[in-house]
């Protein structure tokens, strides 16, 4: 059911950028007006002021929108993902094992949340990766244990390269195979020439609470791969002593 539009000028700018949160990176002002039944240019004028406050970022083609570092920053302010001292070593033991990034990020409902980031290969993409789920490891983990995902992530899936899967039903056929597997990788989906290994921290492989992301150059993907069996061994071993 589509939202009321807001009255107040603080309560229009917060539903626009709900919306986009909820419509997903890439949203359009078109698709804003259609689901907060705001004028147009109440719309555009609002995205624009909340675009050059850094709530907001536009797509690269310029078409769209998606939540930015402002809006990520007040998300993990109001309630910051923990990182225990004990966790924290055993991912630097990891990072020091494999020499590829290493990032650990928490699921909030349907949200990605950066937990640890690895300060020698930062997270690249970083507004993309926490909102189109379909195009990254971690983002198709925490969409495999959701089964109304269809529903709940209104708008299309936005296309970010060439390898980006944005048809729904395709989509679902991989996530069926990250459920059959308990893992989920992207290969230059999110970033073209990017590679990423996601294995779920917690619970079982029906309702992780995280994820252990392991990534690299696309070239690499295979030796990404093969380190399935030690990413999975650690993300078990984190899974206490964080959630």
């Amino acid at each position: 059911m589509n939202a009321p539009a807001a009255r107040t000028p603080t309560a229009n700018a917060m539903a626009v950028v709900r919306a986009v949160a909820l419509l997903g990176f890439g949203a359009t002002a078109r698709e804003v007006c259609a689901y907060l039944r705001m004028p147009p240019a109440s719309v555009y004028r609002i995205l624009n002021g909340l675009v050059g406050d850094e709530y907001l970022v536009r797509t690269g083609d310029l078409h769209g929108f998606g939540l930015g570092r402002a809006a990520a920053e007040l998300v993990q302010t109001i309630a910051p993902p923990v990182v225990t001292t004990a966790a924290r070593d055993a991912i630097d033991a990891f990072r020091v094992r494999v020499r590829f990034g290493v990032h650990v990020l928490e699921f909030r409902d349907l949200s990605l949340l950066v937990a640890d980031e690895d300060a020698d290969h930062p997270i690249q993409a970083r507004v993309e990766l926490t909102r189109a789920l379909h195009a990254s490891a971690p983002g198709k983990l925490l969409l495999a244990q959701t089964p109304d995902w269809r529903t709940r992530r209104a708008g299309a899936l936005t296309q970010l390269t060439p390898g980006t899967i944005t048809d729904p039903d395709a989509l679902e056929r991989e996530l069926a195979g990250i459920r059959a597997a308990g893992m989920a990788t992207d290969v230059g989906e999110l970033v073209a020439g990017r590679a990423c290994l996601a294995a779920p921290i917690g619970g079982d492989r029906e309702r992780a609470h995280g994820a252990l992301c392991v990534t690299g150059p696309a070239e690499r993907a295979d030796v990404l791969t093969g380190l399935a069996d030690e990413a999975r061994a650690v993300a078990r071993a984190l899974a206490p002593l964080l959630y």
